[in-house]
């Protein structure tokens, strides 16, 4: 016990037995899931007060037909000529090298 006491004088003993305590104390507890909740709601506050990038580009792209689509190619439309392929083709090529 005096050996223990004796090592214990020096601070910097003390804060590196202190510190390897908490560190062994939360990695135990992060093994066992028990800061899981916490972890996930810290995530996703995090999520939420992220501003997006100027740059961002979404992943979702929508593809409309509308009535006057429907005037102009007839219904049912067809792609005989590529009317439609061709730039479904081109976003394609586009997204996937996002």
């Amino acid at each position: 016990m005096k050996r223990l006491k004796r090592y214990f004088e020096h601070r910097a003993v003390a804060v590196f037995f202190i510190a390897a305590l908490v560190i062994a104390a939360v990695d135990l507890l992060r093994k066992s899931s028990a800061l899981e909740a916490n972890e996930l709601h810290a995530y996703d506050r995090l999520l939420q007060t992220r501003t997006p990038s100027l740059d961002y580009k979404s992943p979702i792209v929508l593809v409309t037909i509308n009535e006057s689509d429907l005037r102009r190619f007839g219904y049912p439309i067809s792609d005989t000529r590529g009317g439609i392929s061709k730039p479904l083709e081109i976003l394609n090529d586009r997204l996937e090298t996002f």
